[in-house]
């Protein structure tokens, strides 16, 4: 990494960060998160974001955010629209557009997904769009009940060939 100002950044959020005290999401964090980007003036900004069984939790009738995988799939597949909603009208108040990416290991294993992942990404950040990753909780076993993004943040950065990646 050279000494000038990073070209492209990913940022990891977890779902403590972006949630509040009642475990749902915090849309003002997302807000702050929001600003904070637009005002940095980073031309690439990549977010990988938890949150969908946090967004989705209630709706499929539960009272906290439940450990059965099958249960928490259910609620990502719930939150998920949800939490892209919440991100994009944060961005959209501040002038940004997101577009969402929903990866898992798999994806990043196999060589052709590999490659048509990097595509995606990149085409994104060359459009100015800024991309939402979030593993497909809906399909991923074992990275749902870990509840960890910080490998896909990692495994995201390789991807767009980031200069930071702040977890």
């Amino acid at each position: 990494m050279n000494n000038s100002s990073p070209n492209t950044v990913v940022l990891k959020f977890g779902s403590r960060l972006l949630t509040d005290g009642s475990k749902e999401l915090d849309t003002a964090q997302m807000a702050t998160v929001a600003r904070t980007v637009a005002a940095s003036g980073e031309r690439n900004v990549v977010i990988v974001s938890s949150g969908a069984v946090a967004a989705g939790f209630r709706k499929a009738g539960h009272a906290v955010p439940p450990t059965r995988t099958a249960a928490r799939q259910a609620a990502a597949a719930i939150g998920q629209g949800r939490l892209m909603k919440l991100w994009s009208d944060a961005f959209q108040e501040v002038g940004l557009t997101v577009g969402q990416v929903l990866l898992t290991n798999d994806c990043l294993r196999d060589r052709r997904r590999y490659v048509a992942a990097r595509g995606v990404l990149r085409e994104l950040l060359q459009a100015g769009v800024i991309p939402i990753v979030n593993e497909n909780d809906t399909v991923s076993v074992d990275e749902i009940t870990v509840g960890d993004n910080d490998n896909l943040a990692a495994m995201t950065a390789s991807l767009v060939d980031a200069d930071l990646l702040a977890l």
